[in-house]
């Protein structure tokens, strides 16, 4: 399994970018998993901080971790 870190840069960023980038991976995996087969991906939200709010505070994105607390991906 293949570890993905889909990292939440700080400031103005576009949230369907995020969203899309992980319904991705994880239709690859259900895909995966209907055809009786393990997941491909282990998917992380990483960010420069705990939390990054988006369109003045009406949407926040609050990843798993850090960046700077995960190893090398693999």
């Amino acid at each position: 399994m293949k570890h993905v870190s889909i990292v939440i840069p700080q400031g103005p960023i576009i949230l369907s970018s995020v969203i899309g980038t992980y319904k991705v991976f994880a239709f690859v995996n259900q895909y995966l998993a209907v055809q009786g087969k393990s997941p491909a991906f282990d998917i992380h939200l990483v960010g420069l901080s705990k939390e990054t709010e988006l369109y003045d505070g009406l949407f926040a994105i609050r990843p798993g971790s850090k960046i700077d607390e995960i190893q090398r991906p693999t």
